[in-house]
């Protein structure tokens, strides 16, 4: 079992801290809402789905979960778990904010937009630390991306109702 070292520790810090930043960038700007309006148009036929899409997620989210703790291979995987966490964050956060009938588009879409960045980090990352990018990682990112249109989904008509 290998240890966990400063760097790690460095870079979780730094990840938590990146995602506390897109949470409070979306809650006093309208980037969120501005990207979410953006990155929705190629998914507004998705939009009737929007029912499904924690299913979706939470099904997903654990077989990539899964996938990840089976596979020595994908070592280091910090980068792509805090972006299944932040996936998982911003499902939260919307059921919560419509319970408490807060608008979720600005900080959710910030938080999901800017989530998207820990992909090619975990690329980057694997790069960094010498390990070979296989068609296995690539396929890994593709499924996490596929994820990811789950909660991009279930915000969709939070956006069409503002609109």
């Amino acid at each position: 079992m290998k240890q966990f070292g400063v760097l790690d520790l460095l870079l979780l810090t730094f990840s938590i801290g990146y995602i506390c930043g897109l949470i409070a960038l979306g809650q006093n700007t309208t980037m969120g809402a501005d990207l979410m309006r953006w990155i929705v148009k190629p998914f507004s036929p998705l939009a009737e789905l929007w029912v499904y899409a924690p299913l979706m997620t939470a099904v997903t989210t654990g077989i990539l979960g899964y996938i990840l703790n089976e596979s020595p291979k994908l070592a280091p995987r910090l980068f792509l778990r805090m972006y299944l966490v932040a996936i998982l964050t911003g499902m939260g956060m919307t059921a919560c904010l419509r319970g408490i009938e807060i608008d979720p588009v600005p900080i959710v879409g910030m938080l999901l937009a800017g989530s998207l960045l820990f992909l090619p980090l975990w690329i980057l990352h694997q790069r960094i630390v010498g390990n070979k990018i296989t068609s296995a990682h690539l396929s890994v990112v593709l499924a996490a991306a596929f994820t990811g249109v789950g909660p991009f989904v279930y915000l969709m008509p939070d956006l069409y109702m503002r609109s």
